[in-house]
């Protein structure tokens, strides 16, 4: 009798975790999105991991990288990540190697905003909230539906760092 219970309650909790949606790491409302920002770091995301995001890339781990780098709970030279991920990184799972790939783009992201002098412009927040959208756009085979304005918000940021 114990193991027909101990069994069924297995049964029901795996059922139970199966119905359940995954929640999203990063879940901007839509008003709170700086389109600014949003559309040339959506843009720059797709470009850089276009034909290397596919079924086994982790994006929610990515996008804990991401949010890692920003909130500063990574403390380590970012070339000795590098190293350690490229030149030594066999022996990472999949789910590891991710995240530290997340921490890296953002680290790299936000170097480079910085060497255009635009940095003060950038919404933290969206930015993340930008990466999280273009990696699972991509994982999910599916386009952003408006391009004129990606192309068009980017554009002005650009004109914003000009200044």
């Amino acid at each position: 009798m114990k193991k027909v219970f101990l069994m069924t309650a297995i049964l029901l909790l795996a059922a139970c975790a199966q119905q359940h949606e995954a929640k999203p790491v990063i879940d901007l409302p839509q008003e709170q999105l700086v389109k600014s920002t949003y559309a040339p770091v959506y843009q720059a995301t797709q470009r850089t991991y276009q034909g290397r995001v596919n079924q086994h890339f982790n994006v929610d781990s990515f996008a804990h990288g991401v949010v890692d780098w920003f909130n500063g709970k990574y403390k380590q030279p970012i070339s000795e990540l590098k190293h350690q991920l490229y030149d030594q990184g066999k022996g990472f799972d999949g789910y590891i190697y991710d995240y530290y790939s997340g921490i890296i783009f953002a680290a790299d992201l936000q170097n480079n905003f910085q060497h255009l002098n635009c940095w003060q412009q950038v919404d933290i927040p969206t930015l993340e909230q930008a990466i999280y959208d273009a990696l699972r756009d991509m994982k999910n085979q599916t386009a952003f539906h408006n391009q004129s304005w990606l192309d068009q918000a980017s554009e002005q940021f650009a004109q914003q760092c000009r200044r």
